[in-house]
């Protein structure tokens, strides 16, 4: 096994095997399995501080992000440049300017008219849009106000 948690506070590892019917051998690993959460949080007030001074800017972040007329300039933005990020790691570059300019062009539609480092940047945005919208579907299934509920979570697609 990998490492020994035994008398860790966050978890342990147990011994798995099975048979990798693909290689049509037998495997044996290492999970990790977390111990439970506690029932009751004993923070220092330090730490109940910077929770209640985050909870008060996020408070105020909510606030101000009411006056965007169309809080999707701001998403589209900042998922764009994950994806940009993201497929950077992977070793596929491509600017914001490159990404908008195909999305301006050919939609949310990748044609093999789009270059293919932006084609690849631009499935990581396609799968942040289709997250969203199911996102939508399932907040708009639970909320007791119908998909009204839900009209933030929309206007983030």
């Amino acid at each position: 096994m990998a490492s020994d948690l035994s008398g860790s506070l966050v978890g342990s590892t147990v011994l798995i095997r099975g048979m990798d019917h693909r290689l049509n051998a037998p495997y044996e690993l290492g999970a990790f399995v977390p111990a439970p959460l506690p029932r009751v949080l004993d923070l220092p007030n330090e730490v109940w501080m910077a929770l209640t001074d985050a909870m008060g800017a996020l408070g105020r972040l909510d606030s101000a992000a009411s006056f965007i007329p169309n809080p999707q300039l701001v998403t589209r933005v900042a998922t764009r440049r994950e994806a940009i990020g993201t497929s950077a790691i992977e070793g596929t570059f491509a600017n914001l300017t490159e990404l908008f300019t195909a999305e301006a062009a050919f939609g949310d539609e990748v044609t093999q008219a789009v270059p293919a480092n932006v084609r690849e940047v631009m499935n990581p945005s396609a799968d942040t849009s289709l997250a969203l919208d199911a996102a939508l579907t399932v907040v708009s299934a639970l909320s007791p106000s119908g998909p009204s509920g839900c009209q933030e979570l929309s206007t983030l697609r």
